[in-house]
């Protein structure tokens, strides 16, 4: 009987983990990427943000990524 219980136990908690790190965990914008998983910097300024080399290139990266391919005839 106590094993039962364990085993409730043990599936409510991975239950409540499963719906708490749903609600915490957001997809990252393609802007964003860069700097949410490749950058060393916690924080920059607007004007920095902009024009950062590595955040362009991501973004750009990710965005010819997520863009359908065309069909183009071959002559």
């Amino acid at each position: 009987m106590l094993l039962l219980g364990n085993a409730t136990m043990i599936h409510f908690i991975s239950h409540l983990w499963k719906k708490a790190t749903a609600f915490i965990s957001v997809e990252v914008p393609a802007d964003m990427a860069a700097c949410e998983f490749d950058c060393h910097e916690l924080e920059c300024e607007a004007r920095r943000w902009e024009s950062c080399p590595r955040r362009v290139q991501k973004s750009q990266a990710i965005a010819e990524m997520a863009r359908p391919a065309t069909n183009t005839p071959i002559d």
